[in-house]
């Protein structure tokens, strides 16, 4: 077989000759990603390269490494996440059930308080909705239902909102997960989300952040 590999959007190839089934590469980069093709050497016969696939190494930090638990919802019923926007961070969007936003991020400082604006989409009847958020912040791959809320508003609402953010001093540096969960609430019968939940009505998105010391406070 040829193998021929490179760096996404790099010129320069790298080509491999082996006749075995399976082989592993050595001194790749972290958190790069790389693209394939591959054709097989006949004597009798001149064989055209694979499509292209590729992979991404990791190295990335705990948002992109890590396998954080599913969380879903569904927009069946014409309402969901339809902006989040926090620092450098801005997403409009329709339906999904759930977005992976996680190639999006922002830059947080630690004890550094933000802005983060949320909005409900809707296709016909305004619903109240319950937003929440949380952010991974020791990196261990799960959400904290106490200690990783981020924002809980505590009320639903059906129009956009806009609330702060404090990224605590203890949260540790590097790019770790933010989800943003949305659902149709009624206080009488419903209750608030959480990070793993299958939402009947309403959406999950998951962005990566990137958390940086932020200047000695007083």
């Amino acid at each position: 077989y040829e193998v021929h590999f490179k760096e996404q959007g790099m010129d320069a190839v790298i080509i491999i000759e082996t006749t075995e089934p399976n082989f592993s590469w050595n001194n790749l980069m972290p958190c790069t990603t790389y693209e394939i093709q591959i054709k097989s050497l006949c004597s009798n016969k001149n064989t055209l390269l694979s499509d292209t696939f590729t992979f991404t190494t990791k190295g990335c930090g705990a948002c992109i490494d890590v396998r954080y638990c599913d969380a879903r919802g569904d927009t069946s019923l014409d309402e969901w996440i339809a902006k989040v926007a926090i620092n450098d961070l801005l997403n409009e969007t329709e339906k999904d059930n759930y977005g992976d936003y996680t190639g999006m991020s922002t830059t947080l400082e630690t004890s550094a308080t933000y802005d983060i604006s949320l909005s409900p989409g809707y296709g016909s009847e305004d619903f109240f909705e319950y937003f929440k958020v949380w952010i991974d912040y020791n990196q261990d791959g799960q959400f904290d239902n106490v200690t990783e809320v981020a924002y809980n508003p505590e009320r639903a609402v059906n129009t956009p909102i806009i609330r702060q953010i404090t990224i605590p001093e203890s949260a540790k540096l590097g790019l770790t997960r933010m989800r943003v969960a949305m659902k149709a609430y009624q206080a009488s019968t419903s209750s608030p989300p959480t990070p793993c939940e299958i939402i009947d009505f309403g959406e999950v998105e998951d962005y990566c952040v990137n958390i940086i010391e932020g200047p000695f406070r007083c």
